[in-house]
């Protein structure tokens, strides 16, 4: 698809918005964040399990995106340049907070409720979630990052290997065994 071209429901693609913001129409840039803000927030969500640090961290990765926005190669995907954005602003504030994120105890990140069928259901499907964003917060930073980046956002281990400065083999070991670990610890959640 063209860049000048609309999409299919009739808003411009990401590209002809990064080319308008460039020229100065801010109000370009103001759709951008909009389409991707909830996105970005789930994403930083996952590195911190605090909503407020997730929205800090979300709004932080706007703002370098705006002013990084010549470094962005049109035709390529901007979501996932802002994904990688996002998600080096979490690891630096992982990094600059040196402990464990605080579990939290509010659900899911986006708010939504649980469609399961019944009460037990329920229960089991919440001690599950618990459990895995306990595990994800126990895991290395290291391992953490790759696993959202690659099992949560879809990019792939070449991708997330240049966005963080890594070869692509270290990021295969570290989902590896970001994996294994969630399997042991979690098993007793996934055995009928």
């Amino acid at each position: 698809m063209n860049s000048d071209q609309p999409r299919q429901d009739g808003s411009r693609d990401d590209d002809s918005l990064v080319a308008a913001t460039r020229e100065g129409d801010l109000a370009a840039f103001e759709e951008l964040v909009r389409r991707y803000r909830v996105r970005m927030t789930r994403l930083a969500h996952r590195f911190t399990q605090n909503v407020e640090d997730a929205r800090d961290l979300s709004q932080d990765g706007f703002v370098r995106a705006y002013e990084n926005l010549h470094r962005y190669r049109l035709g390529t995907k901007f979501h996932r340049w802002l994904c990688r954005i996002v998600a080096n602003a979490a690891r630096d504030f992982l990094r600059r907070r040196r402990h464990l994120p605080s579990e939290s105890p509010d659900g899911d990140a986006d708010g939504t409720p649980s469609r399961d069928p019944t009460p037990l259901a329920a229960a089991e499907a919440n001690d599950l979630r618990s459990a895995l964003r306990r595990e994800l917060a126990s895991l290395p930073e290291s391992w953490r990052l790759v696993f959202a980046l690659h099992e949560q956002e879809g990019h792939k281990h070449d991708e997330i290997a240049k966005a963080l400065g890594e070869n692509a083999r270290t990021v295969r070991w570290w989902l590896y065994k970001a994996r294994k670990r969630l399997r042991e610890r979690l098993a007793d959640y996934l055995v009928d």
